[in-house]
């Protein structure tokens, strides 16, 4: 790494050209990396032809590229301009901001029973798997589902308390889905705390397992890849005593026996069982991973 007495003086494109060169690394790696051209690395970060330096942000992508530990081996003593903005990328955006953010001190009691909550996002999951436009149709139902799930939980007791805190979760981690590439970091941070929070309140493995899983994601895209892995580890050791492992025959979509497979599961008690193989009936709690909807911007780390 470079020495302090190699950076002084230096400005910020300055040394980022000069970690990059002592570490090793290509243009075309740390631009690669940073999701940006290797022309935009040379002449308006490293030859210093933009206006202000590159945004905080940029800045902790920039960094973790080049294994910096301490962010200020790139800003030295440079003032930075840090804002926090409200993005909304996306329509959906300010409605679901509104449910999550919003405070209710007195809130009645709930008119929507646990049954029809977790139904409701069952429901989301599957238009955010099947809809051509998924970010807008499970969108859309979000904002009345999260009021609905976070009444219910302030509202009832014991065991239906549990199963809403546990369809609540779900909510949240649709939530985070939805918003990222096209929300601000901070409420997808907010979405998936309260989807852990919701999920310790329903104390149940699998609802665990499924908020850590979106937990590390929003980990993991802020540079905590160590943290991610070892919360993602911890859920699979939670989950593991409920894996089942299951031979069944699958039929082709012609309708024909197209043979026989044998696939991991889990078991969710009642003589049920979730297959890893196919789309789950209860994707939220499977923690199902989509790729990147057409219906959306860039996400945000």
């Amino acid at each position: 790494m470079s020495t302090p007495d190699e950076l002084a003086a230096k400005a910020i494109g300055e040394r980022i050209q000069t970690i990059r060169t002592r570490t090793g690394r290509t243009r075309a790696v740390v631009a690669g990396l940073v999701g940006r051209s290797e022309d935009w690395l040379l002449r308006d970060v490293e030859k210093g032809r933009l206006q202000h330096p590159p945004g905080l942000e940029m800045l902790l992508r920039i960094g973790q590229a080049l294994g910096v530990r301490d962010l200020t081996e790139i800003t030295g003593e440079h003032e930075l301009l840090v804002g926090i903005s409200r993005r909304a990328g996306h329509p959906v955006v300010p409605a679901i901001r509104e449910a999550i953010e919003g405070v209710d001190l007195t809130p009645s009691p709930s008119p929507v029973g646990t049954a029809e909550l977790a139904a409701r996002v069952e429901r989301g999951w599957r238009l955010w798997h099947t809809s051509d436009t998924p970010r807008a149709d499970a969108g859309a139902m979000l904002p009345e589902l999260i009021r609905d799930g976070r009444r219910a939980l302030r509202t009832m007791d014991g065991q239906e308390r549990r199963a809403a805190a546990a369809a609540l979760s779900g909510a949240y981690a649709l939530s985070e889905q939805v918003l990222a590439w096209v929300a601000d970091a901070p409420l997808l941070w907010l979405a998936a705390d309260r989807c852990m929070s919701a999920a310790e309140i329903a104390d149940d493995p699998v609802t665990l397992a499924s908020a850590s899983w979106v937990l590390g994601n929003v980990w993991r895209s802020t540079g905590r890849e160590d943290d991610a892995y070892h919360l993602a580890s911890d859920a699979v050791a939670l989950l593991e005593p409920r894996l089942v492992l299951q031979r069944h025959s699958w039929v082709n979509r012609e309708g024909g026996l197209g043979g026989d497979s044998e696939t991991a599961g889990l078991d969710t008690g009642g003589g049920a069982a979730i297959s890893t193989t196919t789309r789950c009936d209860r994707p939220y709690v499977a923690g199902s991973v989509r790729t990147r909807p057409t219906d959306g911007g860039s996400r945000v780390p």
